[in-house]
């Protein structure tokens, strides 16, 4: 279907060839929440053939001023994130092939599903998971794209954004990279008692620390957006991807981030030395 009169206008860009690459493709995308549910919904109307959406998190009331596809009656239902980017995407392309896994990410079925995939996005909050994920991927040679938003700053300094980085042989990750939140991994490791006594060593509030940050819907659509771009640009040719680009909301303006990754990464190791990078 990839020759279907729906996308003229995608063809007009990059051509029958490159349209025919999408719908070839069959992409993970890990995390259905406020970053994946955009990604979802773009990949389904540029006419990606396949998704696997793994996310094992439901919507909640607090989901609702982000997840797009979600309403307050999922909320009331406690429906699954990935089930909500399921519905959505049969509705914009009723052919697509969706996949849907609503276990953690190192559940068996999760990593055959994302296995089973040409690419990965990955849209997780957790920088534990996030580096499960990495490992997945560069174990078995997946590119992948890592997407991020984020906030912080105080008292009239407040900074938000997000960031894409791009992985396709294994020359990068965004521990080598420096993307990670060490402290975040750290806490991530801890037992009960030891949060507790972090929490009074640092004078870090118990309720915070599990809390979520901010998140919101148009920082969310800028970085989906950013990386569906990258990745669309990369699977049809039209020019390498960048491998990172830093959307800066506070200044509005997107940049090209040009730092090296730190030599010898225990993650990048593990790539195959021969795989398919792309089309």
């Amino acid at each position: 279907m990839a020759d279907h009169p729906r996308y003229s206008r995608n063809v007009a860009l990059f051509g029958q060839a490159g349209q025919t690459r999408v719908a070839a493709s069959r992409v993970a995308i890990v995390g259905a929440g406020g970053i994946g549910s955009h990604v979802a919904q773009q990949l389904s109307h540029l006419g990606v053939g396949a998704l696997s959406v793994v996310d094992p998190d439901v919507v909640t009331t607090s989901s609702l001023n982000r997840l797009v596809g979600a309403t307050p009656q999922d909320a009331a239902a406690a429906s699954y994130k990935a089930v909500i980017a399921q519905r959505m995407c049969a509705a914009i392309l009723p052919e697509m092939r969706i996949r849907v896994v609503t276990a953690p990410l190192l559940d068996q079925g999760a990593q055959e599903a994302i296995l089973a995939c040409t690419s990965v996005m990955s849209c997780l909050d957790d920088d534990a998971a996030r580096l499960d994920l990495i490992a997945i991927c560069c174990r078995n040679g997946l590119p992948f794209f890592d997407l991020a938003t984020d906030t912080g700053g105080s008292n009239g300094n407040t900074w938000y954004g997000g960031r894409v980085m791009f992985s396709g042989a294994g020359e990068r990750c965004p521990l080598c990279m420096d993307l990670i939140n060490q402290s975040a991994l750290q806490r991530a490791a801890m037992s009960v008692d030891q949060l507790e006594v972090d929490a009074t060593i640092y004078g870090v509030g118990r309720d915070d620390l599990n809390a979520s940050g901010p998140s919101v819907v148009s920082l969310n659509g800028v970085v989906a957006s950013l990386a569906v771009t990258e990745w669309m640009v990369w699977t049809t040719g039209l020019r390498s991807p960048n491998a990172l680009v830093e959307y800066r909301g506070s200044v509005g303006a997107s940049f090209i981030g040009n730092d090296a990754p730190r030599p010898d990464c225990y993650y990048c190791r593990m790539w195959p030395t021969q795989t398919a990078t792309g089309f």
